[in-house]
């Protein structure tokens, strides 16, 4: 947007916004918008089990060091 010097309670129209501003909102605003239900549940699904197969993992190889030692 580009200052026009005009004071606010002569402006009768909208505020335009140039082509660059607006593809910034549209990034802008796919960040913040709500995921599809199938996407948030794979989305979980895949957090969880990578933390549970993180915790296997250190669990399936720290007895046999443990035996080491």
């Amino acid at each position: 947007m580009q200052p026009t010097g005009q004071a606010l309670s002569e402006c009768g129209g909208y505020a335009l916004i140039s082509p660059v501003e607006a593809s910034q909102l549209a990034l802008l605003e796919s960040f913040f918008a709500l995921p599809d239900p199938a996407e948030a549940s794979a989305m979980f699904t895949l957090i969880v089990t990578s933390i549970v197969g993180a915790f296997l993992t250190g669990r399936a190889f720290g007895k046999p060091a443990n035996l080491v030692r």
